[in-house]
């Protein structure tokens, strides 16, 4: 997938605020029991986030941040050529809210040069999963709708960015990451589908 981040921050008397958004589209690979596996699938992720923290000198070039803060996370995948010879097809997508818990380090290596590690838990508060069924015979009408609860999961993640200031107001960062999600299985449904001849 490719896409967008983009952030602010502002410390005022060691209290950290931040805001952080990402927009990603591409294809992705599903696979599930009980069903073949599917690639490169067309899809959009969004994800926001607000946090909090508190910003710790450790020493003159060192700093630690923790912080806590609240996230919503929006996957939508589009499912076409599964059922392409019946001409139906059908969208799903995720919603999650969590609450991210983290900390990162900091160091200011020279006068342009910097790195921050940062591990992050993240709390799974509620989520949905959304079925839109679409007919794709006429002009794309939607046969069914069904949504489905989460309760229960986590996440977690972890990154090291190495930074360069290129004058006041750029820099330019490269970051290697993990993000991770473990949700509990959801109840499942039926969606029925009839076409007549």
């Amino acid at each position: 997938m490719y896409g967008i981040i983009g952030s602010y921050r502002f410390i005022y008397s060691n209290f950290m605020f931040k805001v952080e958004g990402l927009l990603d589209v591409g294809g992705l690979d599903y696979s599930s029991t009980g069903s073949e596996k599917l690639n490169n699938t067309d899809s959009i992720l969004f994800e926001g986030r607000v946090l909090f923290g508190y910003h710790l000198p450790v020493s003159e070039v060192s700093f630690i941040t923790s912080y806590i803060g609240v996230g919503y996370r929006q996957l939508e995948s589009e499912f076409d050529e599964k059922f392409a010879s019946v001409d139906v097809g059908y969208f799903k997508t995720y919603d999650y809210h969590y609450i991210p818990i983290g900390i990162n380090f900091s160091k200011n290596l020279n006068r342009r040069w910097s790195y921050t590690a940062t591990a992050e838990y993240d709390i799974f508060l509620n989520g949905k999963i959304q079925y839109t069924v679409m007919d794709y015979s006429g002009y794309g009408s939607v046969i069914d709708e069904v949504n489905i609860n989460q309760k229960n999961g986590y996440g977690l993640r972890g990154s090291v960015q190495m930074q360069k200031q290129v004058n006041q107001f750029l820099s330019l960062a490269v970051e290697p990451f993990v993000r991770y999600w473990n949700i509990a299985e959801s109840d499942s449904t039926d969606v029925s589908y009839y076409k007549g001849i």
